[in-house]
């Protein structure tokens, strides 16, 4: 997974400046579905899908991720709504800081 420019100025921030993001309190992030590369400089809505009962879904950030060495993976099978209308060709997930709207990208 690929850290997001502003999770990677944020980290940076948190480093050399003792300034936490602003979601590091949250008890949850989303993961949400792309129909092509949001980019490193997107928002959680660039390119969303957006195909009839798709949402983005919840995972808990405590007890939702293992992280092992560098590398973090969901520790249970993320499911997202079948499709009741249009479809969308999904190219990319990401997780993201917010359950609908332009939340930050965090990887």
């Amino acid at each position: 997974m690929s850290f997001s420019n502003d999770t990677e100025t944020a980290v940076l921030n948190y480093i050399f400046k003792d300034i936490a993001p602003a979601y590091a309190g949250q008890a949850n992030f989303w993961i949400a579905l792309h129909t092509a590369d949001p980019g490193e400089a997107g928002t959680a809505v660039t390119s969303e899908a957006a195909y009839g009962s798709y949402a983005r879904v919840s995972v808990t950030r405590s007890t939702g991720f293992t992280v092992s060495g560098n590398t973090v993976s969901n520790t249970a099978l993320v499911q997202f709504p079948q499709s009741s209308s249009g479809g969308s060709a999904i190219t990319h997930a990401t997780v993201v800081t917010t359950s609908s709207g332009a939340g930050t990208i965090i990887g």
